[in-house]
């Protein structure tokens, strides 16, 4: 099994000999310089890290509740410091979720971020590439409504506690994701320090949940229908099979939250005119941000999503009420920045065979297309994305190079800072000159 197979399914191969062949791919010598962590070898191997400081009280001492007023106003994605999540559950339940022996259930648990207490929600494991039992750097799912449907933090009711366990730059999607958000409405992620039951987990990335608390404020109606596109190896989750919803439901169209079915015939009815009346394309999709998704995941380089080898995966659709269109929303962006070993002179139509949409830039919409990556490009000076990717590394340092648990050593992140600044700027360079054409006279 190669990396790239192992990073798009859950499996039960052991974390370490998924590293071990996740270093093996790389051909830079820096990266060869060693694999597994900086763990010392005299240290227990049970992965539970760290005691709490001595100032912070007695390990696992499970917090009083806060107020709803202060469950309500607290800031949840602030990108302007690292945070503190702590979790405070029984230790049969968590060595569940390292184990992953009790799939989607929840584990009752009482949730601190940044001191604001929830008590009685639920965790469990979360992820396709990170689970895998025994991965001390497990994503984690917080359901926070879990047990109790009024229980919300910062007026969210879910969380994804990302482990970045296959990153040795721990920070790869959360700067992506930056870069989609400059353009196009994107999830937030901010850095924190993971503590469960009174113990360090090190460095971890808070995830926002595409949802329908996630959606307010990015569009006029967030009542319309969710769906996660999800990959199945030689579909095109695009393809057009009639308009009954069962055909698309629950794969490759996973349809997130309650509606009634007929709600999701907007499906059929939208991949109709994309196959038989390609003329009106723009009634289905919303055309423009369609072409920015794919500009600046072209730019990335990412290898999710329809630049896969694999499979049409990662990328959210949402249909919006007041538009009557699909709208294409980013998701999972860790594969990007040469993660696989890829040039940053990859072809920005490189694997657009595999589906309808991707057609239409090589064809009717290519002069769009080159202007939309030319104006992403305007937008995102590389002067400003090199600055976050500083700031973002600057932020999570302390506590990546204080991680016992990370899959790789401190010398990889640091390494890394420098790696995907000078990709990024060799990209530029690239994709500017793959659309010289329609820049020319």
């Amino acid at each position: 099994m190669t990396f790239t197979m192992a990073n798009k399914m859950k499996t039960s191969i052991s974390p370490s000999l998924v590293a071990a062949i996740y270093c093996l791919a790389f051909t830079t010598p820096a990266w060869l310089g060693g694999c597994g962590g900086d763990d010392d070898p005299g240290k227990s191997t049970d992965g539970l890290g760290d005691r709490l400081p001595a100032e912070a009280g007695k390990p696992g001492t499970i917090p009083a509740e806060s107020s709803v007023a202060q469950q309500a106003s607290l800031v949840i994605f602030d990108d302007s410091r690292v945070h503190d999540v702590r979790l405070f559950l029984s230790a049969e339940d968590w060595q569940s979720i390292l184990d992953d022996s009790s799939g989607d259930e929840p584990r009752r648990a009482t949730v601190s971020v940044d001191g604001v207490v929830i008590a009685n929600a639920g965790i469990r494991p979360s992820g396709e590439s990170s689970r895998v039992p025994g991965n001390r750097k497990i994503s984690l799912r917080v359901d926070l409504d879990a047990f109790d449907s009024t229980k919300k933090l910062g007026g969210f009711d879910s969380i994804k506690l990302t482990g970045s366990w296959d990153d040795p730059f721990l920070i790869r999607d959360q700067l992506a994701y930056w870069y989609y958000r400059q353009v196009m409405p994107a999830p937030r992620e901010v850095s924190t320090q993971l503590w469960v039951n009174g113990q360090s987990r090190g460095a971890y990335q808070i995830e926002e949940i595409w949802s329908k608390e996630s959606l307010k404020g990015r569009f006029a109606d967030a009542k319309g229908t969710l769906y996660r596109i999800r990959g199945v190896g030689g579909v095109d989750p695009y393809g057009y099979l009639g308009m009954e919803p069962a055909l698309y439901i629950p794969l490759p169209w996973d349809a997130k939250g309650k509606h009634l079915p007929e709600a999701h015939m907007v499906i059929g009815k939208a991949l109709r005119i994309v196959h038989e009346e390609p003329a009106r394309l723009n009634e289905a999709l919303d055309v423009d941000n369609m072409l920015t998704y794919f500009a600046a995941s072209a730019i990335l380089s990412n290898t999710d999503g329809f630049g896969s080898e694999f499979e049409i995966d990662d990328v959210y659709e949402y249909y919006d009420p007041t538009t009557g269109r699909l709208f294409m929303l980013p998701w999972d962006p860790d594969n990007t920045f040469g993660s696989l070993n890829e040039l940053p002179t990859r072809d920005i139509f490189a694997n657009f065979d595999r589906s309808v949409l991707t057609r239409f830039l090589k064809t009717t919409l290519r002069d769009r297309y080159y202007s939309k990556l030319d104006e992403v490009m305007r937008k995102i000076p590389i002067e400003i994305f090199h600055a976050q990717i500083e700031r973002a590394a600057g932020q999570i340092r302390p506590i990546a190079q204080a991680d016992t648990l990370k899959m790789y050593p401190t010398e990889h992140f640091e390494w890394s800072v420098a790696y995907i600044k000078d990709f990024i700027a060799a990209r530029y360079v690239s994709v500017g000159q793959q659309i010289l054409p329609k820049q020319g006279p």
